[in-house]
């Protein structure tokens, strides 16, 4: 699934109509496909929410090339994985992160 319509990249919110989508795309595949959500995606509070209601993965893009960006290639690695751990902690719903 997109999370947004239009322009993508790091966004700064998450439309209701992309989480009524997941929602009803829920109801109609129940466990029988997972749901994958990307497009706009970049903060732990992003994966959390998205989690929350029903997505089985997140894609992440443009955070991920900011970082490449920003981050001599001598810490990118290091960089990459801090990032990617962080998010995956976000996606223990119901338990400290």
């Amino acid at each position: 699934m997109v999370a947004v319509f239009g322009t993508t990249g790091v966004q700064t919110k998450i439309h209701k109509y992309t989480i009524d989508s997941i929602k009803n795309a829920k109801k109609i595949v129940g466990s029988k496909l997972p749901i994958g959500i990307g497009f706009g995606i970049s903060t732990p509070s992003d994966v959390k929410k998205y989690v929350s209601v029903g997505v089985d993965a997140v894609i992440v893009g443009s955070a991920n090339l900011k970082i490449i960006e920003n981050t001599p290639p001598s810490k990118l690695q290091k960089r990459i994985t801090e990032y990617t751990k962080k998010l995956k902690r976000s996606t223990r719903i119901g338990k400290a992160t």
